[in-house]
C-alpha cells in the first residue's frame, strides 16, 4: 500500500498569510538588533524599566494556549466522518484554500463535499447499524472536545492580554510613551501589534467552533480546524522571539 504524502495542514490562504506575518515580523525584529549595535545603553536602559517576570508568563499562557489548539486538531482528526466512516486524520490530499479567505469575506465557509462513507460491518436495520450508532457518539464526543479545547486556547489571549495591558499602563504611568527613545518605540510598537495578532487569533478560533457547530464534519472542516491551529502557532512563534528580543536582550547597565 502507497503511503500517504505528508501536506501542510490547513489551507493555502492561510499560510500565505502566516508566511507574510513571519516576514514581516523577522524584518522589524533585525531592524531592532541592528539598532541596538548603535545604542546598546539607550536599549539597556529600557529593558530596566520592563518586568521579565510578566513576559516570561506570557510565554507560558500561549504556549498553553499553543497546545490546547493542538488537543483540539487532534480530537476532530480522530472523529469519524459520518456513518461507517474511518477518522478523518491522513484523508485529506491537498491543502485547500477556504477557510481564511472566508474569514476575511465574512461569510460562511463553503464545504467541499463529504467525505464518501465506507459501508461498515454489521447487520442494518433501517440503513443504520449499531457500528454507525457507536461511531456517531463517538464523533459527537471528539467534536465537543475539539470544541472545548479550541474555546479554551482563546480563552488564554484573555489572561495575555489583560497582563500586556497592565503593562502598558505601567510604562505610560511613568510618562514613558512611542517617541521616549528608540527602545520604547519598538517596544510600544512591536507588542501592540503582537497582541493585535493575539485578538486575531481568538477570533479565527472561535470563528473555528462556530462553524463545526453548524456544518457537518468533513476533510474541509478539518482542514479549517489547522489553519486555525496553524495560525496561533504562528502568534507562539513571533513571541518566542519577541519575548527575549524585548525583555531579555543586550547587556544591562
Amino acid at each position: 500500500m502507497r503511503a500517504d504524502k505528508r501536506v501542510l495542514p490547513g489551507d493555502v490562504a492561510m499560510w500565505i498569510f502566516i508566511i507574510a506575518e513571519l516576514l514581516t515580523f523577522a524584518a522589524f525584529f533585525l531592524l531592532f538588533a541592528w539598532l541596538e549595535r548603535g545604542d546598546a545603553a539607550t536599549f539597556a536602559s529600557g529593558r530596566q524599566q520592563l518586568h521579565p517576570f510578566l513576559g516570561l508568563l506570557n510565554t507560558l499562557i500561549l504556549l498553553t494556549g499553543g497546545s490546547l489548539a493542538l488537543a483540539g486538531v487532534r480530537a476532530v482528526e480522530n472523529a469519524p466522518s459520518g456513518p461507517g466512516a474511518g477518522p478523518l486524520r491522513g484523508r485529506q490530499r491537498l491543502c485547500r484554500p477556504g477557510f481564511f479567505a472566508a474569514f476575511l469575506r465574512g461569510m460562511p465557509l463553503r464545504m467541499a463535499g463529504s467525505l464518501q462513507a465506507r459501508p461498515s460491518a454489521g447487520r442494518r436495520v433501517h440503513g443504520w447499524t449499531k457500528a454507525d450508532s457507536r461511531q456517531g457518539r463517538s464523533s459527537d464526543i471528539s467534536i465537543r472536545m475539539g470544541r472545548r479545547f479550541f474555546m479554551l486556547a482563546a480563552a488564554t489571549g484573555v489572561p495575555f492580554t489583560v497582563i500586556k495591558l497592565w503593562e502598558f499602563g505601567v510604562l505610560a504611568g511613568q510618562g514613558l510613551t512611542l517617541s521616549s527613545s528608540t527602545f520604547h518605540f519598538f517596544y510600544f510598537f512591536l507588542c501592540f501589534i503582537h497582541l493585535a495578532h493575539v485578538w486575531l487569533g481568538m477570533a479565527i478560533l472561535v470563528l473555528a467552533c462556530r462553524r463545526l457547530a453548524t456544518s457537518p464534519l468533513s476533510g474541509d472542516g478539518v482542514s479549517s480546524w489547522q489553519a486555525a491551529a496553524s495560525y496561533w502557532h504562528m502568534v507562539d512563534l513571533a513571541w518566542l522571539v519577541l519575548f527575549p528580543l524585548l525583555y531579555l536582550g543586550g547587556t544591562r547597565p
